[in-house]
């Protein structure tokens, strides 16, 4: 047994702080700030996460000194409740605690890459980067190690680094934190709080990596404590820091809704080409959480062949020890997924099902301390048992709130744990009610997956059909300056101007300034579309879901939520630009500038921004007309699937 035990306690550590720093940290600010508007909140989010994790941190070093081999959650259920509940927890963790993080992490990494390299698909970058990986974890454990322990270094450092400019280099104001009545209300009032947590908690998943390790770790009765306790105090306060530096680098409204807030805190601290550069670091970083995933995982997705006979073949091992086998079934489980290419799905999903796993690993340390005399340890978990109870309540709160306003995902989530069921049943000798039983689960699975798939494809298709009519629409001359509805004119406040200056004999000046913003703006809007394309890719089933039982412009109001701060940054150099060659500009600003000569009420002479936000408004507002014409009208379903999502 002796001889297993290669791994030091800084690869053990080393793993920890690599599962745990990965795509979360850099991917899911934005999409936390289409719920919250305080620092405060989102600051409040993380540290709630950090003591989650520190919490269950501390408990799980307990429970792997006592049950000190591999499997994680899979080693400690079955040790306490039974081989069927160790069965299933290896089953989520294969699924939910390794193949999904792990594909989650690859498709980041094509889109920061897709940065780089513009004319590569970023879904052929994640399998990329996943080949790459299996086969470094297939060979030998002294490259894999080794690389991994680099890459964490190398990991941390890029990290202190985007902290430290954040605060040196960034023109902006320090982010105010105060709780004030916005946050209280953001973090007690809100179900979205509990919500936000799953993606904080995927972001610190792997503060039990170790865990998994357990039975290759050298000395584990000292060395797993000190790996999993300093591994996620480490990285909880770098969580803080870096999601402040993040708010520090940029506007918000510019991250919100974005996966790559890495990349756009970066462009604003080093500029363009350094935030490239910044974008292959960071993809380093991922590919580093990643790695410590495809190592840790198969040691789990391994022992379930123990348990499952028509699986053994996990166990098989090469020379070297390494379950080859179980690191490529891993990995062609994360390939599905990266084809799946569902991030925010997947994401509610892991959240869901880890914080039912962890919660039943954790209770568990009230069955080891009551059976202390038969799990005699040398470690025991401080300040018991207030960090088991505070970990369950929490989750518990997590898990409730999950399932009332994410029903879609949480019943994914059960159909996951059903078919763990139904193959745990295959392998008793009554195989054919199981069969039968697998039948008509599989059957009901498919049918409730292709329900939610055809209703989130047909809005899929119809927002991309009044995304692209829209577009062009008013990109066509004419497009604004001839629709009443979207036409731009000079601001309400300016209404003064104008009258007194047409008065003035000056009206051919006011009318080009009318024309030249119109035009501006259907410059403008040519740029929309593969935008619009991209965020609607991105749409969930539970989104779906969510639109299709929502107002008649529930699909415009999420395609406004996911696209404004790209938009704005997309258009607005496109209006300046257009403005100056028609030399409305120069236009506005005398128009403005005799204006404000003669009154106190001085008017903002930002002729670009106004156009700007009059382009968007005058966009969505015609996306609106779109959606309500394919929602009302039978005549504007023009294809089958439209038909059958809407109706005849």
């Amino acid at each position: 047994m002796h001889k297993t035990r290669h791994l030091s306690l800084f690869t053990a550590i080393a793993l920890v702080i690599a599962n745990m720093i990965g795509s979360g940290i850099y991917t899911s600010l934005g999409f936390q700030l289409m719920d919250f508007q305080s620092t405060t909140s989102i600051l409040f989010l993380w540290l709630i996460g950090g003591i989650i994790a520190l919490s269950g941190a501390l408990v799980y070093a307990e429970l792997a000194v006592v049950f000190p081999d591999n499997g994680g959650e899979m080693n400690f259920l079955g040790k306490l409740y039974g081989p069927l509940a160790g069965f299933l927890a290896g089953w989520i963790s294969t699924l939910a605690g390794f193949a999904a993080p792990v594909a989650i992490v690859c498709i980041a990494i094509g889109n920061y890459c897709a940065i780089i390299i513009p004319n590569t698909p970023p879904i052929i970058i994640s399998i990329i980067v996943l080949v790459a990986l299996t086969i470094l974890h297939s060979s030998k454990h002294t490259i894999s190690a080794r690389f991994q322990q680099l890459a964490t270094l190398l990991n941390l450092s890029i990290i202190v680094f985007l902290i430290a400019a954040a605060f040196f280099l960034s023109d902006y104001p320090l982010p105010n934190i105060s709780i004030n009545q916005t946050a209280i209300q953001e973090i007690i009032h809100s179900g979205k709080f509990p919500v936000n947590l799953y993606w904080v908690l995927y972001a610190y998943t792997g503060w039990n990596a170790a865990a998994y390790i357990a039975g290759e770790i050298k000395k584990p009765e000292k060395n797993l404590p000190i790996a999993l306790l300093v591994g996620t105090i480490l990285v909880t306060l770098l969580y803080l820091l870096l999601n402040y530096a993040f708010l520090l680098s940029a506007p918000a409204a510019e991250l919100k809704g974005k996966m790559n807030v890495g990349f756009i805190a970066a462009d604003h601290l080093f500029g363009k080409h350094g935030a490239i550069i910044m974008s292959i670091f960071i993809s380093i970083t991922l590919m580093s959480t990643a790695s410590a995933m495809t190592f840790a995982g198969p040691r789990v997705t391994a022992e379930i062949g123990k348990s499952i006979s028509y699986f053994s073949f996990l166990q098989k091992k090469n020379r070297q020890g390494i379950p080859y086998l179980a690191v490529y079934t891993q990995s062609a489980i994360t390939l599905l997924l990266i084809w799946l290419n569902q991030f925010q799905f997947i994401i509610d999903l892991v959240g869901f099902l880890l914080s039912i796993c962890t919660s039943l690993a954790v209770a568990g340390i009230f069955i080891v301390r009551k059976n202390k005399a038969k799990h005699f340890s040398n470690y025991k978990t401080p300040l018991y048992p207030l960090p088991p109870l505070v970990f369950l309540a929490i989750n518990a709160w997590i898990i409730y709130y999950g399932i009332s306003l994410k029903p879609v995902v949480s019943a994914y989530g059960l159909l996951v744990i059903l078919a763990g069921l139904i193959i745990w049943k295959l392998n008793k000798p009554n195989r054919m009610k199981s069969v039968i039983v697998i039948f008509f689960a599989f059957l009901s699975f498919q049918l409730s997956a292709q329900n939610t798939a055809e209703i989130a494809n047909g809005l899929k298709e119809a927002l991309t059909k009044g995304a692209v009519n829209s577009t062009n629409l008013l990109s066509k001359p004419d497009g604004f300056f001839a629709n009443a509805a979207v036409k731009i004119l000079l601001p309400p406040e300016a209404k003064k101007i104008e009258s007194t200056l047409r008065n003035l004999g000056m009206g051919k000046q006011v009318d080009d300034a009318i024309l030249s913003m119109n035009r501006a703006a259907e410059d403008a809007c040519k740029n929309a579309t593969p935008i619009f394309t991209n965020a609607i890719k991105q749409m969930t089933v539970t989104d779906a879901i969510g639109i299709l039982k929502g107002s008649d412009t529930s699909a415009t109001a999420y395609l406004q939520q996911k696209t404004t701060a790209e938009l704005t940054t997309s258009f607005r150099p496109v209006i300046e630009k257009s403005l100056e060659s028609t030399e409305a500009t120069k236009q506005w600003n005398t128009l403005v500038s005799t204006y404000n000569k003669f009154s106190l009420k001085k008017i903002n002479p930002d002729l670009a921004g106004y156009v700007t936000e009059k382009s968007l408004a005058g966009i969505f507002s015609q996306i609106a007309v779109e959606e309500q014409n394919i929602r009302k009208n039978p005549v504007a379903r023009t294809s089958d699937l439209l038909k059958k999502v809407f109706g005849n």
